[in-house]
C-alpha cells in the first residue's frame, strides 16, 4: 500500500485499513450478542475502567442490549442507564432514540496572532481559514487563506512548519498532499493554476495552468491527487473532476495531461460515483461497486459530495437545505455518512456550524478519523468528529412546512411589496436577458492598466491582489462602496490615472474605481442609485428557493450574489467578491452549504416570465 496516502481538500483518500467503532452497530445479531456478553457482563466488577465501559457501549450500543445480557444490576432502569453512561461522558443510547455524537477538540489557534481573517466590515463578507488536509504521515495542514500561508501541525497541535505563499499565489483555493509534496490550487489568479511544492522548503517545483474545462465558470472548487500521482481539479464540489497533471514518484516532476472530465474518482473501493442531480431531485444516488445507495429526505433539498476514503470505507458529505417559512432564510445542515465497501451505512456524524465551507472544511485521516476546521471570531479549532449508528443522529433542522405554506408566506410578502412599490409595466420592466448582458459586460471586460492604475498613490487604498504588473486585465475589480458602470471604470483607467479597485473597507475613495457586491447587483438590475445589502430587500421581496430564476439574488447582511443556476453540488452565481482574494466580478460555483443564512429575493421590476423573445439566460 502507498504510505503517502492521498489527501485532498474535499476528497481525502488514504489506503490504510481502519476499524470504525460504531461499525458493530450494523453487524449480524448473533455476532453482536457474543461480543456484548464478552464485554458487558464485566459491568458489576469494573470500578474505574472508563475505557472498558466505553468499549462495551460502542459494541452493544443501547440499554436494551445491556439488559439482554443479564448484566442489569447497575442499569435496572433507563434512568440509571442514562446516569451511568453520562458519568463517563457518553450519550445514553436509549432504544431507537436520537444521539448527539461526542466531538473532540484536538487543538485551537488564536485569531489574530496565529491565524487570520479578512473582511467583516459593513458590506464586506468575512473570510479566512479555508480548510485542512491530513497528510500521509499524519500531520494536519491548515489553509490560512487571508495570510496566504499553509500551517502544519501534529495531531496534538504542535507547530511543524509554515509555508508562506504570499509571493506565489493570489489566493489558495484548494490543497492536497502526496508524500513530501504539496499540491496547491490558485483559483483566484486570472488563469487558475496548480502549484506543486516541496513541503519542507516551500519551494515551487512546477506550475500547471488549468485548461478552460477546469475554469471558475466550469465549477472549479478544489484539487486532489490520486494514488498514482495524478492531479485533478475538482468541479462542483467533486461531482466531476478534470485530470490536469501527474507527480512522478521517481522525479517528483509534473507534466501536463490532456484534460479529461470524469464523474468517476479512482478509489480503493473500486467504482465509486455520485450520480449527478443537477435539479436536486431526491434522493441522491451513490454508486459503490455497482450497488446503488439512496441518500435523501422527502421534504428537503439535498446534495452530496465525496469527502474521502480509506481502503475499506467511503465518506460522503451530505448537505440538506430548507427555507424558513417566516424569514425566508435558507437553513443548511451538513452531515458525514460513512459506508463500507459493499455500500452498507456504518456511521454518521454532523458537521458543526462554523466549519470551513464545503468538503474543504473536512478531512479524513488514513485511520478513518474525520477532522473538521471550525472557526469563530476568537479561535479556529481542529475538531475530531464522533460517530453514531446510522439513523440515530439528532435532527437540527425543523420539519419543513408544507410547500404551499412556504409559498403562501413569501408570496404574500412579495404581493405587499408589489403593492407598495409598484411593478412596472412590461414596456419599462427589466428583462432577464438585459440583466444577462450587463452581467457579461462586467465579467468579459478587457482593459489595459498602467502602473499608475495599479500602484499609483491613493491614500487608504488596498490594491486588488490579482493585479500585478502593467498589462491587460479582464473583468472589473472590486471597490468597496463602488457603483461604477463598465464604461465609467474604463474611462478612468489608462490613459487616465484612476486606480483600479480598492479592497479596503470604511471609506469610498474618490481616487479608485470599480464595484462592490451590492453595487454590481444594482447595476445589473438597472437601479438608478446604489443599494446595499440592507436596502436591497426594499426593492426585492423574498421568494421561495424553488422559484429562483437567473438574476434573482441570495442576500444577507454583508454580501449579495446573483443566482444563475443550480448545480449538482450547489449553485452557480455571479458576484463581486473579495473572498479568497478574487477581488473582482466573477461567475463561479458556490457549494450548497455556503448559502446558509442567505435569503432568496427577486427584483420587483423584473419582467415576469420567460418568452421566446426574452428567454431566461
Amino acid at each position: 500500500m502507498n504510505k503517502a496516502g492521498i489527501t485532498a481538500i474535499g476528497a481525502s483518500f488514504a489506503t490504510a485499513m481502519v476499524a470504525l467503532v460504531v461499525a458493530s452497530a450494523v453487524t449480524a445479531p448473533e455476532a453482536r450478542a457474543a461480543s456484548c456478553s464478552a464485554a458487558v457482563c464485566m459491568f458489576q466488577n469494573i470500578k474505574s475502567g472508563g475505557s472498558v465501559h466505553k468499549g462495551a457501549y460502542n459494541v452493544c450500543g443501547t440499554y436494551g442490549d445491556l439488559q439482554n445480557q443479564g448484566c442489569n444490576d447497575k442499569v435496572s432502569s433507563i434512568d440509571n442507564w442514562v446516569n451511568y453512561t453520562q458519568s463517563f461522558g457518553l450519550a445514553a443510547a436509549l432504544p431507537n432514540a436520537p444521539v448527539a455524537p461526542t466531538n473532540k477538540v484536538l487543538f485551537s489557534l488564536a485569531v489574530g496572532s496565529q491565524i487570520s481573517y479578512e473582511g467583516g466590515a459593513s458590506e464586506r463578507e468575512l473570510w479566512g481559514p479555508a480548510g485542512l488536509v491530513v497528510s500521509g504521515s499524519g500531520t494536519v495542514w491548515i489553509i490560512d487563506g487571508a495570510a496566504r500561508r499553509l500551517l502544519e501541525f501534529s495531531m496534538s497541535g504542535k507547530p511543524m512548519g509554515v509555508v508562506d505563499l504570499s509571493d506565489s499565489v493570489v489566493g489558495i483555493g484548494g490543497l492536497a498532499t502526496f508524500g513530501s509534496r504539496l499540491v496547491v490550487l490558485d483559483a483566484s489568479t486570472e488563469k487558475p493554476t496548480v502549484l506543486v511544492l516541496d513541503s519542507s522548503s516551500g519551494k515551487v517545483i512546477s506550475r500547471i495552468e488549468l485548461p478552460e474545462s477546469a475554469g471558475l465558470d466550469r465549477g472549479l472548487s478544489g484539487v486532489g491527487v490520486e494514488s498514482d500521482g495524478t492531479i485533478y481539479a475538482r468541479l462542483e464540489g467533486g461531482t466531476a473532476n478534470v485530470r490536469v497533471g501527474r507527480i512522478s514518484t521517481a522525479t517528483n516532476l509534473t507534466q501536463k495531461m490532456t484534460a479529461e472530465r470524469t464523474t468517476e474518482t479512482a478509489l480503493p473501493l473500486g467504482s465509486v460515483r455520485l450520480e449527478a442531480q443537477p435539479d436536486w431531485q431526491r434522493p441522491v444516488q451513490i454508486r459503490i461497486n455497482d450497488r446503488m445507495i439512496s441518500i435523501g429526505s422527502s421534504n428537503r433539498e439535498i446534495t452530496a459530495q465525496l469527502a474521502g476514503a480509506t481502503s475499506d470505507q467511503l465518506f460522503v458529505k451530505v448537505t440538506e437545505t430548507l427555507q424558513d417559512a417566516t424569514t425566508g432564510k435558507l437553513l443548511v445542515d451538513s452531515t458525514m455518512r460513512v459506508f463500507d465497501a459493499q455500500g452498507a451505512a456504518v456511521g454518521v456524524t454532523r458537521v458543526p456550524k462554523g466549519t470551513a465551507i464545503g468538503a474543504s472544511g473536512t478531512a479524513v485521516a488514513s485511520d478513518g478519523r474525520i477532522l473538521v476546521l471550525v472557526a469563530d471570531s476568537k479561535v479556529v479549532s481542529v475538531v475530531q468528529l464522533g460517530l453514531v449508528a446510522p439513523g440515530r443522529l439528532t435532527e437540527v433542522l425543523p420539519e419543513l412546512p408544507p410547500a404551499d405554506r412556504v409559498v403562501a408566506t413569501v408570496a404574500s410578502a412579495a404581493a405587499v411589496s408589489s403593492e407598495q412599490d409598484g411593478v412596472a409595466a412590461a414596456a419599462s420592466c427589466v428583462s432577464r436577458s438585459t440583466m444577462a448582458s450587463r452581467d457579461s459586460a462586467y465579467r468579459s471586460n478587457s482593459k489595459s492598466l498602467s502602473e499608475t492604475n495599479i500602484t499609483g498613490s491613493c491614500s487608504g487604498r488596498k490594491k486588488p491582489h490579482y493585479l500585478g504588473s502593467a498589462k491587460t486585465y479582464s473583468s472589473v475589480p472590486y471597490k468597496w462602496g463602488g457603483f461604477d458602470s463598465v464604461s465609467s471604470f474604463n474611462s478612468h483607467m489608462s490613459p487616465k490615472t484612476g486606480r483600479a479597485g480598492d479592497v479596503s473597507s470604511g471609506d469610498t475613495l474618490s481616487c479608485a474605481y470599480g464595484v462592490d457586491c451590492s453595487g454590481f447587483v444594482s447595476r445589473v438590475w438597472g437601479v438608478s442609485s446604489k443599494k446595499g445589502t440592507s436596502t436591497l430587500p426594499g426593492i426585492a421581496p423574498v421568494i421561495p428557493e424553488s422559484w429562483l430564476l437567473p438574476y434573482d439574488i441570495f442576500n444577507k447582511s454583508g454580501h449579495v450574489m446573483l443566482y444563475r443556476s443550480k448545480a449538482s453540488g450547489g449553485y452557480y452565481v455571479s458576484e463581486a467578491t473579495t473572498k479568497d482574494n478574487k477581488d473582482r466580478v466573477v461567475y463561479q460555483f458556490q457549494e450548497a452549504d455556503y448559502v446558509d443564512g442567505f435569503v432568496p429575493r427577486r427584483y420587483n421590476n423584473v419582467c415576469l416570465g420567460c418568452t421566446p423573445k426574452d428567454p431566461c439566460p
